[in-house]
Protein backbone atom coordinates (compact mmCIF):
# COMPACT_ATOMS: atom_id res chain seq x y z
CA UNK A 1 0.00 0.00 0.00
CA UNK A 2 1.29 3.41 -0.95
CA UNK A 3 1.99 5.80 1.92
CA UNK A 4 1.94 9.59 1.74
CA UNK A 5 5.30 11.34 1.74
CA UNK A 6 6.69 12.14 5.21
CA UNK A 7 5.97 15.84 4.69
CA UNK A 8 2.31 15.28 3.75
CA UNK A 9 1.85 12.63 6.44
CA UNK A 10 3.13 15.10 9.03
CA UNK A 11 0.86 17.92 7.78
CA UNK A 12 -2.27 15.75 7.63
CA UNK A 13 -1.57 13.39 10.56
CA UNK A 14 -2.42 10.56 8.17
CA UNK A 15 0.29 8.37 6.67
CA UNK A 16 -2.23 7.08 4.09
CA UNK A 17 -3.44 10.53 2.96
CA UNK A 18 -4.76 10.37 -0.60
CA UNK A 19 -5.08 6.56 -0.74
CA UNK A 20 -7.32 5.20 -3.47
CA UNK A 21 -8.57 1.87 -4.74
CA UNK A 22 -7.84 -1.05 -2.45
CA UNK A 23 -5.31 1.17 -0.66
CA UNK A 24 -8.27 3.09 0.77
CA UNK A 25 -9.43 -0.08 2.51
CA UNK A 26 -6.00 -0.52 4.08
CA UNK A 27 -5.99 3.17 5.04
CA UNK A 28 -9.42 2.74 6.64
CA UNK A 29 -8.18 0.03 8.98
CA UNK A 30 -4.67 1.55 9.27
CA UNK A 31 -6.24 4.70 10.69
CA UNK A 32 -8.60 2.71 12.91
CA UNK A 33 -8.98 5.38 15.61
CA UNK A 34 -7.21 8.36 14.04
CA UNK A 35 -9.53 11.26 14.86
CA UNK A 36 -6.81 13.90 14.49
CA UNK A 37 -5.84 13.68 10.85
CA UNK A 38 -7.39 14.46 7.49
CA UNK A 39 -8.63 12.23 4.66
CA UNK A 40 -9.19 13.12 1.03
CA UNK A 41 -12.41 12.69 -0.91
CA UNK A 42 -10.67 9.94 -2.85
CA UNK A 43 -9.97 7.93 0.29
CA UNK A 44 -13.50 8.49 1.59
CA UNK A 45 -15.38 7.64 -1.60
CA UNK A 46 -13.31 4.56 -2.48
CA UNK A 47 -14.15 3.15 0.91
CA UNK A 48 -17.81 4.13 0.49
CA UNK A 49 -17.90 2.29 -2.84
CA UNK A 50 -16.31 -0.80 -1.31
CA UNK A 51 -18.69 -0.77 1.69
CA UNK A 52 -21.70 -0.34 -0.61
CA UNK A 53 -20.64 -3.27 -2.78
CA UNK A 54 -20.06 -5.50 0.24
CA UNK A 55 -23.44 -4.50 1.72
CA UNK A 56 -25.16 -5.27 -1.57
CA UNK A 57 -23.49 -8.68 -1.84
CA UNK A 58 -24.29 -9.61 1.78
CA UNK A 59 -27.91 -8.46 1.42
CA UNK A 60 -28.27 -10.39 -1.82
CA UNK A 61 -26.76 -13.49 -0.21
CA UNK A 62 -29.13 -13.26 2.75
CA UNK A 63 -32.17 -12.87 0.48
CA UNK A 64 -31.05 -15.80 -1.66
CA UNK A 65 -30.52 -17.92 1.47
CA UNK A 66 -34.04 -17.19 2.67
CA UNK A 67 -35.51 -17.98 -0.76
CA UNK A 68 -33.47 -21.19 -0.93
CA UNK A 69 -34.69 -22.28 2.50
CA UNK A 70 -38.29 -21.56 1.57
CA UNK A 71 -38.01 -23.42 -1.73
CA UNK A 72 -36.20 -26.37 -0.18
CA UNK A 73 -38.89 -26.76 2.46
CA UNK A 74 -41.95 -25.77 0.41
CA UNK A 75 -43.65 -29.08 1.12
CA UNK A 76 -43.20 -28.60 4.85
CA UNK A 77 -44.81 -25.16 4.70
CA UNK A 78 -48.18 -26.75 3.95
CA UNK A 79 -47.76 -28.98 6.97
CA UNK A 80 -46.73 -28.19 10.49
CA UNK A 81 -42.91 -27.93 10.26
CA UNK A 82 -40.89 -29.99 12.66
CA UNK A 83 -39.00 -28.29 15.46
CA UNK A 84 -35.69 -29.37 13.92
CA UNK A 85 -36.53 -27.74 10.58
CA UNK A 86 -37.60 -24.50 12.25
CA UNK A 87 -34.43 -24.44 14.38
CA UNK A 88 -32.32 -25.04 11.26
CA UNK A 89 -33.90 -22.06 9.49
CA UNK A 90 -33.59 -19.87 12.52
CA UNK A 91 -30.05 -21.00 13.35
CA UNK A 92 -28.71 -20.24 9.88
CA UNK A 93 -30.22 -16.76 9.87
CA UNK A 94 -29.00 -16.03 13.41
CA UNK A 95 -25.44 -17.01 12.46
CA UNK A 96 -25.59 -14.70 9.41
CA UNK A 97 -26.96 -11.87 11.53
CA UNK A 98 -24.25 -12.33 14.16
CA UNK A 99 -21.53 -12.19 11.49
CA UNK A 100 -23.04 -9.01 9.99
CA UNK A 101 -23.32 -7.39 13.45
CA UNK A 102 -19.70 -8.23 14.30
CA UNK A 103 -18.52 -6.77 10.98
CA UNK A 104 -20.63 -3.65 11.55
CA UNK A 105 -19.23 -3.15 15.06
CA UNK A 106 -15.66 -3.72 13.80
CA UNK A 107 -16.15 -0.92 11.25
CA UNK A 108 -18.03 1.52 13.51
CA UNK A 109 -15.06 3.32 15.11
CA UNK A 110 -13.01 3.62 11.90
CA UNK A 111 -16.11 4.89 10.04
CA UNK A 112 -16.63 7.65 12.58
CA UNK A 113 -12.91 8.48 12.49
CA UNK A 114 -12.97 8.66 8.68
CA UNK A 115 -15.98 10.97 8.78
CA UNK A 116 -14.23 13.28 11.26
CA UNK A 117 -11.08 13.33 9.11
CA UNK A 118 -13.10 14.02 5.95
CA UNK A 119 -14.93 16.95 7.58
CA UNK A 120 -11.61 18.34 8.81
CA UNK A 121 -10.08 17.99 5.31
CA UNK A 122 -13.04 19.90 3.83
CA UNK A 123 -12.41 22.73 6.30
CA UNK A 124 -15.40 21.99 8.53
CA UNK A 125 -14.87 21.64 12.28
CA UNK A 126 -15.17 18.05 13.50
CA UNK A 127 -17.69 19.22 16.11
CA UNK A 128 -20.23 19.74 13.31
CA UNK A 129 -19.86 16.05 12.39
CA UNK A 130 -20.32 15.02 16.02
CA UNK A 131 -23.37 17.30 16.47
CA UNK A 132 -25.05 16.01 13.31
CA UNK A 133 -24.46 12.39 14.33
CA UNK A 134 -25.81 12.98 17.85
CA UNK A 135 -28.90 14.81 16.55
CA UNK A 136 -29.57 11.97 14.11
CA UNK A 137 -29.12 9.31 16.79
CA UNK A 138 -31.40 11.15 19.23
CA UNK A 139 -34.03 11.61 16.50
CA UNK A 140 -34.02 7.89 15.78
CA UNK A 141 -34.57 6.95 19.42
CA UNK A 142 -36.99 9.76 20.35
CA UNK A 143 -39.15 9.43 17.24
CA UNK A 144 -38.91 5.67 16.87
CA UNK A 145 -42.69 5.36 16.71
CA UNK A 146 -43.12 8.34 14.35
CA UNK A 147 -41.27 7.57 11.14
CA UNK A 148 -42.35 10.77 9.38
CA UNK A 149 -40.78 13.03 12.00
CA UNK A 150 -37.71 10.82 12.21
CA UNK A 151 -37.21 11.09 8.44
CA UNK A 152 -37.85 14.85 8.50
CA UNK A 153 -34.83 15.10 10.79
CA UNK A 154 -32.60 12.31 9.43
CA UNK A 155 -32.86 13.03 5.70
CA UNK A 156 -31.74 16.70 5.91
CA UNK A 157 -28.87 15.64 8.18
CA UNK A 158 -27.80 13.01 5.64
CA UNK A 159 -27.95 15.60 2.85
CA UNK A 160 -25.90 18.12 4.87
CA UNK A 161 -23.28 15.46 5.61
CA UNK A 162 -23.18 14.39 1.95
CA UNK A 163 -22.65 17.98 0.81
CA UNK A 164 -19.80 18.45 3.27
CA UNK A 165 -18.22 15.13 2.30
CA UNK A 166 -18.08 16.13 -1.38
CA UNK A 167 -16.41 19.45 -0.65
CA UNK A 168 -12.86 19.72 -2.00
CA UNK A 169 -9.84 19.73 0.24
CA UNK A 170 -9.35 23.08 1.93
CA UNK A 171 -5.70 24.16 2.19
CA UNK A 172 -4.24 21.04 0.58
CA UNK A 173 -0.92 19.88 1.99
CA UNK A 174 2.21 20.49 -0.03
CA UNK A 175 5.19 18.22 -0.44
CA UNK A 176 7.49 21.20 0.09
CA UNK A 177 10.11 20.21 2.66
CA UNK A 178 11.04 23.86 3.33
CA UNK A 179 7.88 24.43 5.37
Amino acid sequence: MKHASPSIAQQTHNKYYGAGGFGAIGAFFGNYANFTGRSTRREYWWLTLFASLVSFIVSFAMIMAVIRLIMAHADELNQKPSLGTAMGWLGGMVVMLIIVCIAYLACLVPSIALGVRRFRDAGVHWGIFAALEVIDLVAVFVFLNNAKVMYLISVPIAIIMLVIEVLPTKNPPTDDLSK
